[in-house]
C-alpha cells in the first residue's frame, strides 16, 4: 500500500516537471508586449479601489434588416468593478465628446451587463465616466415579483411540508 502510494506521487511529480518542461518549450518564442499607458492606468485604478475583473472585455452582435446586415464590435480595455458597479475601462488619449458615449459605447453596456464606462487619460490624468440606467417596463418588474414570489412560495411550501412530517 505504501509502495503503491510512493509510486503515484512519483508519478504526479514526474508529470508536472514534463509539464512545465513541454510548456517552457511551447512558449520559449513569445515576447511580453510593453502595455505603458494600460499598464499605467491599471496601477491608477487599483490605488482608486477599483477591482480589475477582466482584461480585455469583447462585444459583439451581429443585426439583420431584410437582406442587408450591420454589425457592432467593441472592445474595452478592462472590466472594473467599485462598489458594486462594473464598467468598462478604455485609456484614451482625450476627452470623448458626449454623442460619441452615447451612440458607441451604449451598446458595449447593454451587451456586457455594465453600469457604465469610464475613460481614463494617462497623459492629462483625468477620468470620465458615463453611467448608464435602463428603466425596466412595468411588465417586467411585474414579472420578476411574481418569479420572487413564486420562489418564495415554493420554499413555504417545502418548509411546511418538513415540519409536518416531524
Amino acid at each position: 500500500m505504501l509502495t503503491g502510494l510512493a509510486l503515484l506521487a512519483a508519478c504526479i511529480c514526474v508529470g508536472i516537471v514534463i509539464r512545465s518542461l513541454c510548456r517552457e518549450w511551447l512558449y520559449r518564442d513569445r515576447e511580453v508586449g510593453v502595455d505603458g499607458l494600460k499598464s499605467v492606468a491599471r496601477k491608477w485604478l487599483e490605488e482608486n479601489g477599483y477591482d480589475i475583473l477582466r482584461i480585455e472585455g469583447k462585444a459583439e452582435y451581429v443585426g439583420w434588416v431584410d437582406d442587408s446586415q450591420w454589425s457592432y464590435s467593441m472592445s474595452a480595455d478592462f472590466i472594473a468593478r467599485k462598489n458594486g458597479r462594473e464598467y468598462a475601462v478604455f485609456v484614451t488619449l482625450e476627452k470623448v465628446p458626449e454623442t460619441e458615449v452615447n451612440d458607441r459605447y451604449f451598446p458595449l453596456a447593454v451587451i456586457l451587463g455594465i453600469h457604465g464606462v469610464l475613460f481614463v487619460d494617462v497623459l492629462h490624468e483625468r477620468i470620465q465616466r458615463a453611467e448608464f440606467s435602463i428603466a425596466k417596463p412595468r411588465r417586467q418588474l411585474m414579472r420578476q415579483w411574481l418569479h420572487n414570489l413564486a420562489w418564495l412560495s415554493g420554499g413555504a411550501l417545502v418548509v411546511f411540508a418538513w415540519l409536518h412530517r416531524m
